[in-house]
C-alpha cells in the first residue's frame, strides 16, 4: 500500500512540474508575440491571396489557457485595392485541458468586434463579399446559408 501511495504522490508531483514548465515556457515565448506580427501577416496574405495587415498582437494567460488578441486587422484585395474585411478586435483563447482530453484544438473563447464588410448580390441572386473571391467549398456553403438563413447555416444533409 505504501508503494502505491508513493507512486501516486510522485505522479502528481511530475504532473505539477510539467504544468509549471508548460506555463513558464509558454509565457516566455508569448510575451514578445507582437514581434511576429509581420511574419503572421505575410503568411496569412500568402494563404488567403489577399493582403493582410495586423495593427497589434498581444497575449495573456488564464491559468493554463493562452489567449491571443489581434487588433486593427485589414484584408485588402491586392488587384483592385478594395478593402475586403476590417476587424477592430479579435481574441482567441484556447482550452488546454479540453484540447488534451479530446486530442484536438478546443477554443474556450472566440471573440470578434468591429467587423466591417460589404455584401453584394448580383442579378442571379448570388451573394458575395465585395473584393473577395472565395474558394469553391466556402463559396458553396456561403450560397447555401444565404438561400435559407433560417436553418442556422447547418451543413446540408
Amino acid at each position: 500500500m505504501a508503494l502505491f501511495t508513493g507512486a501516486v504522490w510522485w505522479s502528481l508531483l511530475i504532473v505539477l512540474v510539467l504544468f509549471a514548465l508548460y506555463v513558464g515556457i509558454g509565457r516566455q515565448l508569448t510575451q514578445n508575440i507582437d514581434s511576429f506580427r509581420d511574419d503572421l501577416s505575410r503568411d496569412l496574405s500568402a494563404r488567403l491571396g489577399h493582403e493582410v495587415r495586423i495593427g497589434n498582437l498581444s497575449s495573456r494567460w488564464f491559468w493554463l489557457d493562452p489567449s491571443f488578441t489581434a487588433q486593427d486587422i485589414d484584408v485588402t484585395n491586392p488587384d483592385s485595392g478594395v478593402q475586403v474585411v476590417s476587424l477592430q478586435h479579435l481574441t482567441i483563447r484556447f482550452d488546454v485541458l479540453a484540447s488534451l482530453m479530446r486530442f484536438r484544438i478546443v477554443f474556450e473563447d472566440f471573440e470578434a468586434d468591429g467587423l466591417e464588410l460589404t455584401l453584394n448580390q448580383n442579378d442571379s441572386g448570388e451573394v458575395g463579399v465585395r473584393g473577395a473571391d472565395f474558394p469553391e467549398p466556402l463559396n458553396n456553403r456561403f450560397r447555401y446559408c444565404s438561400k435559407s438563413p433560417g436553418n442556422g447555416c447547418r451543413t446540408p444533409t
